[in-house]
């Protein structure tokens, strides 16, 4: 007696025709795990480009929260995909409820001894012949992370800064009350370059000036 079967057109794997609500379940969870791997795959081929193009219009850096969070989604889909979504990952109910920057200030030299720019080096040693500190600011970034408490045993926050270039330092507190010293470095924020040469340059002429 032949046994009907139905075969996954995915995976391949045979279900009896009596465990139909097994073969499904099979279908609808093959599919969710296909839509999540095209998710990765788009957000991971497309970030790059499109993170570029948006801090071209960053010109300000009291402008950098406001834009993280209103883009927080495609940043939190973007750090699973770079992981591949098995640790520290962001859920779908996952909202950053508070973020901030607290007594920031620029500096011309911006340690680079822990943290750099993309395009530059660490030069934790002071070695002679490699820089010693990039422009930029100094800060403290803090915030909340609103998730399910089953989730709070993952801590992805401070990944998602750094891919967007907010260099965290010391700090830490869990997802509900986190706190980093971090850098902002110019050179990883295209769109604030111009307004940083003005500030320079204004300072230039108050100081020749005497003001």
């Amino acid at each position: 007696m032949r046994v009907q079967a139905r075969q996954c057109p995915f995976t391949g794997k045979l279900f009896k025709e009596e465990n139909i609500d097994k073969y499904l379940l099979h279908l609808e969870k093959v599919r969710k795990l296909n839509r999540e791997k095209n998710l990765y795959i788009y957000h991971r081929n497309t970030f790059k480009d499109w993170l570029a193009e948006e801090k071209k219009l960053i010109t300000n850096v009291d402008m950098i929260v406001p834009w993280f969070l209103k883009n927080q989604r495609r940043i939190m889909d973007t750090v699973n995909s770079r992981n591949g979504g098995d640790r520290d990952k962001f859920y779908d109910t996952d909202t950053f409820a508070e973020l901030e920057f607290k007594n920031a200030y620029y500096i011309a030299y911006l340690s680079n001894t822990h943290s750099c720019p993309d395009t530059g080096v660490t030069n934790w040693s002071k070695l002679n012949g490699l820089p010693t500190g990039y422009r930029g600011w100094a800060a403290i970034i803090a915030g909340s992370l609103d998730r399910a408490s089953n989730h709070m045993g993952e801590y992805p926050v401070s990944e998602a800064l750094k891919l967007i270039g907010i260099k965290t330092g010391t700090g830490g507190g869990g997802n509900k009350n986190f706190s980093w010293s971090c850098s902002i470095f110019l050179d990883d924020w295209p769109g604030l370059i111009e307004a940083v040469n003005n500030m320079e340059k204004d300072q230039i002429v108050r100081k020749l000036k005497g003001v």
